[in-house]
């Protein structure tokens, strides 16, 4: 079962409340370059896939790829959240209310050009199509 894409309003919520930096505390690194060129990457609190880093067998599709499941991390950070023991669910979700608390009064402004080619990245990176442009990124 192909799993339920993130709507365009999530991801453009998700990034103006970012900053244009990693959620892991003390990381400024930036999400976004000027150019739209996507570093961050979007990660699941609890997985969106069986088998997967905190799955919750009791969500369901949309709340997978709702906005209180996600979060989004430098790709060193989403790595080591996969550890399961030292991030677990009530963690992250304490880690992604205190970061986006930061810039609820300054939201980042991604640029519309940009935000498309995020959207189309994540998009085709959770459909498995296979593009060199997007093959780093891991959601």
């Amino acid at each position: 079962m192909a799993r339920q894409k993130i709507s365009d309003g999530t991801l453009k919520r998700l990034f103006a409340l970012s900053g244009n930096q990693c959620a892991f505390p003390g990381c400024t690194e930036r999400l976004v370059l000027e150019d739209g060129t996507l570093l961050g990457e979007v990660a699941h609190i609890e997985a969106a896939n069986e088998g997967g880093q905190r799955f919750n067998p009791n969500q369901i599709d949309a709340e997978r790829a709702a906005f209180e499941n996600l979060i989004v991390l430098c790709r060193n950070h989403h790595k080591m959240t996969d550890n399961v023991e030292a991030y677990p669910v009530d963690a992250l979700k304490h880690m992604k209310a205190e970061h986006e608390a930061k810039f609820a009064s300054t939201p980042y402004q991604v640029a519309d050009a940009a935000m498309i080619r995020i959207e189309k990245q994540i998009n085709v990176s959770q459909s498995g199509e296979n593009n060199t442009q997007i093959n780093t990124f891991h959601f």
